[in-house]
């Protein structure tokens, strides 16, 4: 889970979201980082899932499609 959360956070600091940006605990097993673009109301959500394959999920939310898609095809090619 660690390696998960940490290349998360690397991953939102670069495609800008830094403002809010927040590691939460849920589990032993599952952390999620969260943040938002600084200047556009988009959000990103990562969560790091440890299990015998491991996985993560990433939401990222906003009112303008064209950006939204823009960051999560940029975040998605970071893992």
């Amino acid at each position: 889970v660690g390696r998960c959360m940490w290349r998360a956070e690397d991953a939102l600091e670069d495609a800008g979201f830094t403002r809010n940006l927040k590691t939460k605990n849920h589990s032993s097993r599952v952390i999620s980082v969260k943040g938002y673009l600084k200047n556009h109301p988009v959000v990103a959500e990562v969560e790091c899932h440890q299990s015998a394959r491991g996985f993560l999920i990433l939401t990222v939310s906003g009112n303008d499609s064209e950006l939204t898609y823009k960051k999560y095809s940029s975040l998605f090619d970071s893992f």
